[in-house]
């Protein structure tokens, strides 16, 4: 049930969606630097590659993760567990940057860090009360990323 309103409501907005101002130079920036990212969305992951390649961002991550099965199969955390094994990251050297607050919590779980980017659908006081740093902008995710894997 909740996966039919999900994509009723959501499919039709994200093929309209236009990405974050300034948001393909980041990822360039980084990956021209070899840092290392990932994707892992619960958006069908037949869907996903191609909008990531028609933004021309899909080539700036070194793996990408769509659903493959019915929403609520299997939660968010456990999608985020399974995506970190095939790359053989430990989640302590991981930073997950979501825009709700069950990405926090699927983080967490799983033991990687989180933080929360307001510029999503959620309001930042809603995002607050995942306990995680909270940002609004990319840049500022990315900068507190950095600072949460080098202290390790």
């Amino acid at each position: 049930m909740i996966g039919k309103i999900f994509n009723f409501h959501y499919r039709p907005g994200i093929q309209k969606a236009s990405l974050t101002e300034g948001v393909s130079q980041l990822l360039a920036s980084r990956y021209k630097t070899g840092a290392t990212q990932s994707l892992c969305s619960l958006m069908e992951h037949h869907e996903l590659v191609p909008m990531l390649d028609n933004h021309g961002i899909g080539k700036f991550f070194t793996h990408i993760d769509g659903r493959n099965t019915p929403l609520l199969t299997t939660g968010k955390s456990e999608q985020l567990a399974n995506h970190l094994k095939k790359l053989n990251v430990s989640p302590k050297h991981s930073v997950v940057i979501g825009d709700a607050t069950d990405d926090a919590i699927a983080a967490l779980a799983t033991g990687a860090h989180a933080i929360l980017y307001t510029g999503g659908t959620h309001s930042r006081v809603s995002l607050e009360t995942a306990g995680v740093p909270v940002v609004d902008t990319l840049s500022e995710a990315l900068l507190i990323a950095d600072s949460l894997v080098h202290k390790q």
